[in-house]
């Protein structure tokens, strides 16, 4: 899959893809709440259009 603008939310694979970053990097961001996300159990959700805003993208 690839990072979708248009879904309220990514995978964190699909995330580090379009950020140009290793997935760990993005679960790091989450972890420190730099990367605004959700965690549905063991699933992490990354917010879209808030990570759009962040990166100003």
């Amino acid at each position: 899959m690839t990072f979708e603008r248009t879904k309220p939310t990514n995978t964190a694979d699909d995330t580090a893809e379009w950020l140009g970053v290793d997935r760990k990097t993005v679960y790091a961001g989450v972890n420190a709440g730099t990367i605004p996300a959700i965690r549905l159990g063991r699933k992490v959700l990354i917010l879209t259009q808030p990570l759009i805003e962040l990166v100003g993208a």
